[in-house]
């Protein structure tokens, strides 16, 4: 639990701000980044009005009060036009607005929705991007609508949160001038994600039939062709045998796997004979992870591209080392020095790093208690709750 005194210091104003939720669709869902920062809000005592899409079923929170997204006409587009429909769109889009009254609006993406949201002329407006989307559209020709939509999103905010220095970056690249930004990767409980769960260790290594002397490797990130999880089984099956003999794969299915299918990445355990070896975790409750990574003795990460991940804190938090290849964005928060890069970004680097990962289990406990230090100090959920708090402060007294 936090302080008293940490308590006092948020709640003197009450700040109301208007969120709004992520456009997943076909989920029934919150978007998981959503849900954390109205923790942080709640953290930080701020009033919240979360906006959510229809069909969603919202979470629980109880200093949130939930409202629709506003009418999008979309399918009037063809009859009444564009310009009219982006009219009807910004005006429902201003009337919640001024219903709410809200001192600060924050969206999450940046997208079509977040262009549309500062069109209508909602402010201030912070937004947070989480990596792909500015990623994305940075691959993109000039003249793609989606990178237009984009760089003109990203001129019209008042402020972006990023998770990484290098998202700053490519954001002042696409938006072509300079941005007011925080660098405020979502902090975690580390009273909640720590050393020592023995017990769940235990208890998760018998649901999943692994040998209690085991070396455990876990893909950690959602299920998508982005996270690569086909080249972390490839790295794994082509261990040699002395440690794959000794060794289980987990790797987490959750998420929209875009790009990728479950059944194929069964079928290529199945082809490269490690199916007796890989155990396979769909969604898993927040509370339940600790235990999680407490059952594995390793992370094994492979994106193509990425912000900072908060999977990253988490596992920094629990004492598990992270073997990863090297991206930009991982040069960020002071945490590159906790991580054990692959030598080169291939399944052949991943694999060597995995095995000399595999010979020094024993010898990283010193650095892993580090890494848990860092993120104890600096991205703990409550620290996060003060960075927030303190960034809308700022944008409101430059508005």
């Amino acid at each position: 639990m936090f302080s008293a005194a940490y308590d006092d210091c948020l709640r003197p104003i009450i700040m109301k701000v208007m969120m709004f939720a992520v456009e997943t669709s076909g989920t029934g869902q919150t978007n998981v980044h959503c849900m954390r920062y109205l923790h942080l809000l709640k953290l930080a005592g701020c009033d919240v009005t979360f906006v959510e899409y229809r069909g969603i079923n919202p979470p629980n929170f109880p200093n949130v009060t939930y409202r629709c997204y506003p009418r999008r006409y979309r399918r009037f587009e063809k009859t009444l036009g564009t310009r009219t429909v982006y009219y009807l769109r910004r005006r429902s889009m201003r009337s919640l607005w001024r219903f709410v009254k809200p001192n600060i609006c924050h969206a999450h993406w940046v997208d079509e929705n977040l262009w549309h949201t500062a069109r209508a002329g909602l402010r201030p407006l912070v937004a947070t991007a989480w990596g792909s989307d500015l990623n994305c559209a940075s691959e993109l020709p000039v003249d793609d609508p989606l990178r237009q939509t984009v760089v003109a999103t990203l001129q019209l905010i008042d402020h972006l949160i990023v998770d990484s220095d290098d998202m700053v970056a490519t954001a002042e690249q696409l938006a072509g001038k300079n941005l007011s930004t925080t660098l405020l990767p979502l902090g975690i409980d580390t009273e909640q994600f720590r050393l020592g769960l023995h017990r769940q260790r235990k208890k998760w290594r018998e649901r999943l039939r692994i040998d209690p002397d085991a070396a455990v490797l876990i893909s950690a990130r959602q299920l998508g062709a982005n996270y690569r999880q086909s080249e972390i089984i490839r790295a794994f099956a082509a261990l040699d045998p002395i440690y794959r003999k000794q060794a289980y794969l987990i790797v987490r299915t959750f998420g929209h796997g875009r790009g990728v299918s479950i059944t194929e990445l069964h079928r290529l355990a199945d082809r490269l004979n490690i199916s007796d070896r890989v155990r396979w975790i769909g969604d898993v409750e927040y509370t339940q992870l600790p235990g999680l990574y407490a059952a594995s003795d390793m992370a094994v990460n492979f994106p193509i591209m990425d912000g900072f991940p908060v999977t990253f804190l988490e596992c920094f938090a629990c004492g598990l080392p992270i073997v990863s290849n090297r991206l930009s964005s991982y040069e960020s928060i002071g945490a590159s020095s906790y991580l054990f890069f692959a030598n080169d970004n291939s399944v052949g680097g991943l694999k060597t790093a995995i095995e000399g990962m595999i010979e020094r289990l024993d010898q990283v406990q010193t650095l892993t208690a580090e890494a848990r230090q860092h993120v104890v100090q600096n991205f703990d959920e409550r620290v996060s709750a003060r960075v927030l708090r303190q960034t809308y402060e700022t944008v409101l007294n430059a508005s």
